[in-house]
Parts: structure tokens; sequence; C-alpha cells
């Protein structure tokens, strides 16, 4: 396992880079071996600032003709809030699309993936 993070520095530009910049805190990441087939597991993740909630997932089925692995897979879906209290321009409604559809399927889905732009380097004081 191991924990990081990044700084204004890292970033590519203003507003981003100072009064802009939002403080990701820690980053944790683990490589799991040798799960069991379908069983589920609990976890909680943190450092010595504090502990996360617990969470779980399961495994994923042996790789067979039969079974079935429920997949969402989305990228670059813009941003927006409900409101628009947020927005210098009107809310991005396909973001909010996106979002309300992965929340109806989320509890029937083995597996999401958001494969990219994960983040709008603008920081938070831009909009």
């Amino acid at each position: 396992a191991s924990s990081s993070t990044y700084n204004a520095g890292d970033m590519c530009g203003p507003p981003a880079t100072d009064f802009g910049f939002l403080d990701p805190g820690m980053l944790h990441q683990v490589t799991m071996d040798n799960l069991v087939p379908g069983k589920k597991y609990y976890y909680v993740f943190g450092d010595i600032f504090g502990f996360s909630q617990e969470y779980s997932f399961t495994a994923p089925p042996v790789p067979s003709p039969n079974s079935t692995v429920r997949v969402i897979v989305y990228g670059d879906m813009g941003n927006g809030q409900v409101d628009d209290s947020l927005q210098i321009i009107t809310a991005q409604q396909p973001a909010l699309n996106t979002i309300n559809l992965i929340s109806s399927q989320i509890d029937q889905t083995d597996l999401v993936l958001h494969i990219g732009d994960i983040s709008y380097a603008r920081g938070y004081a831009s909009v």
C-alpha cells in the first residue's frame, strides 16, 4: 500500500495553482492478490490523520461463458450542479444525465470505470 498527494506546484497554471487550489488530501493505493471469486471484502483507508468509514466490494466471478460482469465505463463527462449554483454558464446537462444514470444503475453494477478527465484543473475559484 502507498499514499501520496499533490500540491499547487503540480497543477497547470492559475487559478488552479494559486487562490483556486483545493488540497486533495491523501490518495491511497493498494494492490490485492489472491481474492476469492464472488467473495465480499470490507475495507477502510486512511493514515495518521484518520480513517474512512467501512466500504465493501465483491471480487469478480471466475471467468466463464456463463458468468456476467456488469460494467459502466465513461469519461470526460464534464461537470454541472443540479441547481447551477457553481456555474458561470449553464450547467452541462449531459454531465447531470450521466451521473443520474450511473446512480440509478449502481446497485446492479459490478465495476465502474471513469476513464479520463476526472478533474478540470481550473481550481474551485475559477467558476
